[in-house]
């Protein structure tokens, strides 16, 4: 991926690979063609010199699990609910991991313009803009999900 400050590029990210590939092919006579790029499934895009269109793949964040005085996870039992944290946390999906890690990357790493543009269902939507909003937490979540996982 490019680190140039020079061109900034609009990010639209569909709600599935399939949706990434037709908006690739509706867009192309506006924006010009885009190529297909990235190696792995999770992270796979289409780029041009003005956009670059990716997918959701399904949910990428699920909301944390309250937890306890000693830290630990409550129970799914009636004396501990409702269990309602002062603060809404969201962690990432082990399964959607990758996709998620790909997302990032391209809203972290590209030279993004001032539009994102988030071409999702209703339901999928009200996720994606709480993963835009709390970009930051999102960072954290992620790398220690990734300390988890290799150990």
């Amino acid at each position: 991926m490019r680190k140039s400050a020079a061109v900034s590029k609009t990010l639209i990210i569909a709600e599935k690979p399939s949706v990434a590939t037709d908006l690739s092919k509706a867009l192309a006579k506006s924006l010009g063609k885009f190529e297909k790029k990235g190696k792995s499934r999770d992270a796979q895009y289409f780029e041009n010199d003005k956009a670059m269109i990716t997918s959701a793949v399904g949910h990428l964040v699920e909301l944390k699990m309250p937890t306890g005085p000693n830290g630990k996870n409550l129970p799914w039992k009636f004396d501990v609910l409702p269990a309602i944290p002062k603060k809404f946390e969201l962690q990432p999906i082990e399964q959607t991991e990758g996709r998620l890690r790909h997302i990032l990357k391209l809203l972290l790493v590209e030279p993004l313009g001032s539009e994102i543009v988030v071409a999702l269902l209703a339901l999928a939507l009200n996720l994606a803009v709480l993963l835009l909003l709390q970009l930051p937490q999102l960072q954290e979540a992620l790398a220690k999900t990734q300390k988890i996982l290799a150990s």
